[in-house]
């Protein structure tokens, strides 16, 4: 019966639930704040009472800007390894016109193609070949 029962944190399982909510926040588009909203502090209490919930200034300034090198520093490996890259841009204005331009980069992996967001940004000039070509050199 006992091992039905949740076990006690220890702090590499602590660390691998802070990544996982960080991986949430960014994938699912949910604010930092979300870690001090009441329901989802009682899911997390009633999954692990012993796992305790990382501040939002913990994962803005620590937990995501670990997690981005990491998967920058993945990336790069990735396209280090691939015989050709590709690069495109896109750019839009929303609804509320504000123009931004995203920059996207393309290569084959295992006959497969592979498409990652390099960056996205908002651009501020018009949107004229010439300062496109600037804001992309940057």
């Amino acid at each position: 019966m006992l091992k039905f029962l949740p076990k006690g944190m220890t702090p590499l399982r602590q660390n691998m639930i802070d990544e996982e909510i960080a991986k949430m926040i960014a994938k699912d588009f949910q604010p930092f704040s979300v870690v001090e909203d009441k329901g989802f502090k009682n899911y997390c209490l009633a999954l692990n009472p012993s796992y305790v919930l990382p501040a939002r200034k913990t994962l803005s300034q620590k937990i995501i800007p670990k997690l981005y090198d990491r998967q920058r520093e993945s990336l790069q490996a990735e396209l280090s390894k691939a015989s050709a890259v590709c690069i495109t841009s896109d750019s839009w204005t929303s609804r509320a016109t504000s123009s931004f331009m995203a920059v996207t980069c393309h290569y084959i992996e295992d006959y497969k193609m592979k498409s990652c967001l390099l960056d996205c940004f908002e651009v501020s000039e018009r949107h004229t070949s010439e300062n496109l070509a600037e804001e992309l050199l940057k």
